[in-house]
């Protein structure tokens, strides 16, 4: 129903010079508001760049909350960057083919309460590490140093800090990467099931 990540054909010479060609592919998939820690996001790319001479980029992917657009493109026009980019919406059928193209997925939520994190899952089957706002649901699935990290939240230097590390140690991108994908097999059924459902709704 859905393909992995094929992290097995991805090397560490194939992995430094993607990186130093084309940075660190930053990526958020969600709905886009306030809420979601869109903001957040773009305040942690933006501050890469203005600190640090680390190449990253930020893909924003999600329907946008209705209300909230004024202030999105706002803010996307604020952060004065070029690597800061809306993909738009995509159907969670389509998750993992899209994230494939990414190294990390960002989610700085705000919300006290957030759910079982689907999206984790997807991002994981695709070869990302998960940066998340440190939640007592996520703690399951995302585990510190292996498959990603849990950050305090509004701890945006903590996240600045997680990302230059994996810039300038690509081979723990790489095993992180590994990690990923072999956690996300876990949570096989979960894909399956959720795919059905879609299916079922169509």
């Amino acid at each position: 129903i859905y393909n992995k990540a094929d992290v097995k054909n991805q090397d560490i010479n194939w992995i430094e010079k993607r990186i130093q060609m084309e940075g660190l592919r930053l990526c958020t998939f969600s709905r886009i508001d306030r809420e979601k820690g869109i903001d957040t996001a773009i305040e942690i790319t933006t501050l890469i760049k203005k600190k640090t001479d680390i190449k990253v980029s930020l893909s924003i992917i999600g329907p946008i909350e209705k209300g909230y657009e004024e202030s999105f493109w706002r803010l996307i026009k604020d952060s004065d960057s070029e690597r800061i980019k809306y993909v738009g919406a995509v159907p969670s059928a389509a998750a993992v083919e899209t994230l494939k193209d990414y190294d990390v997925l960002l989610f700085p939520t705000h919300w006290k309460t957030e759910g079982f994190p689907g999206t984790f899952i997807d991002a994981m089957a695709a070869g990302l590490l998960v940066f998340a706002t440190d939640r007592m649901n996520f703690r399951d699935i995302v585990k510190d140093g292996y498959n990603g990290w849990l950050i305090d939240e509004w701890s945006v230097d903590t996240y600045v800090h997680k990302i230059m590390q994996l810039v300038q140690k690509p081979e723990l991108l790489l095993k992180m990467k590994h990690n990923a994908v072999m956690e996300a097999g876990k949570y096989d059924a979960v894909l399956v099931l959720r795919t059905v459902m879609e299916d079922l709704r169509r």
